[in-house]
Formats: structure tokens, sequence, C-alpha cells
């Protein structure tokens, strides 16, 4: 079974964060957008809240790479099981999985994110 070519702002968004290019990241979301990363935390509501929450972890990283493992979707609805690996400022690496859920807007950027994963693991290990 071959992978799915996946919708370009995601695509995008994959290829932006692994660049820790939070610029590009951001600027594949509407605006306004829902980012929920992870889920049940505060909600970023514009590509600059989107750029300001990557900022922030991606200060923990010296490098980071999160790619799609396996994608699920059609037209505007994609689910996405990924797999992110780093290096912490701190010398620690760290590996972690989730799903990312998300909505296309009728531009066909993000217009909701929904990220289902447990960050508390990766954040300790590379503030420790």
């Amino acid at each position: 079974m071959s992978f799915p070519v996946l919708p370009t702002a995601i695509q995008d968004y994959f290829d932006a964060v692994s660049a820790m290019d939070f610029d590009k990241a951001a600027a594949c979301f509407a605006d306004p957008c829902r980012h929920e990363d992870p889920v049940g935390s505060p909600v970023n509501g514009s590509p600059a809240g989107v750029k300001q929450f990557f900022a922030g972890i991606g200060s923990l990283f010296t490098s980071v790479r999160l790619f799609p493992r396996e994608a699920h979707g059609q037209g505007s609805e994609w689910a996405i099981a990924f797999r992110g690996e780093g290096k912490g400022r701190n010398g620690a690496e760290v590996v972690f999985e989730g799903i990312d859920v998300f909505h296309l807007d009728a531009s066909s950027k993000i217009g909701e994110l929904r990220a289902f994963w447990n960050p508390g693991p990766t954040i300790a290990k590379l503030t420790a």
C-alpha cells in the first residue's frame, strides 16, 4: 500500500516544523483557525498564536523532525499518525508519537488542527 499524497498545506506543515521554520508552519493556517495542541490545552485562534506555540516548544530543541507515519483522509478531512524525533538544547534525545486531525478550510489552508499526544514525558526529558 502506498502512502497517500497529502494536501499541500498539511505536507508544508510537517516540512516546516521539521525545518524549525515556525513562520512557514504558521503560514499553513487560516486566519482565524483552531489549533489545539495537545487536545485539552488552550486553543490558538490565529496563525500568530500558532507561531507563538511553536516558538515556545521549539526553543527546547536544537533539532526536530516531525513526519507522518500513516494518513487517512479525503478532501478537507485528514487524520494522520505522526512520529517526532528531536534533540534538546540539554542534549536529550526524544521520540514522541500522536495523531493529528486536520480540517482544511475553503482556501485549502489548515482551518483546524487537533493534536492527540501527551507532551509531558517529552517536555520533562527536554527540561531535565
